[in-house]
């Protein structure tokens, strides 16, 4: 067994952010041309990213090589939710005191995914 010297390193933040760009970039493109859920878009798409990399790595021998692959799919979903939800509020130029309609109206690439 190897022993860990370094939690993260900066490959490891930089395939982290990697994976999260590449989901957010697919999540939107399918939630803009196809109208999806983009909630459950995006954790398809963040199970796909980390089993398809740790079966590139060969690393799906054993059960807990699956729960570590899930594990990362939930950080990656996390992280991607939390970019979308931050381009999503630095986007709206809502100022307090004003009325929204409420009818359905078009959705914006920018716009939050759980509002």
């Amino acid at each position: 067994m190897q022993s860990v010297s370094e939690f993260f390193t900066f490959a490891s933040l930089l395939a982290l952010g990697s994976a999260s760009v590449g989901a957010l970039v697919v999540t939107n493109t399918l939630r803009k041309v196809f109208g999806w859920n983009p909630i459950s878009v995006c954790f398809l798409i963040s199970l796909l990213i980390c089993f398809i990399g740790a079966y590139q790595v060969k690393k799906l021998t054993e059960v807990t090589d699956l729960l570590i692959a899930f594990i990362n799919s939930c950080l990656l979903f996390c992280t991607t939710t939390g970019m979308q939800e931050f381009s999503g509020a630095a986007a709206a130029n809502n100022p307090g005191g004003t009325s929204t309609t409420h009818g359905r109206k078009s959705v914006s690439v920018t716009n939050s995914w759980l509002r």
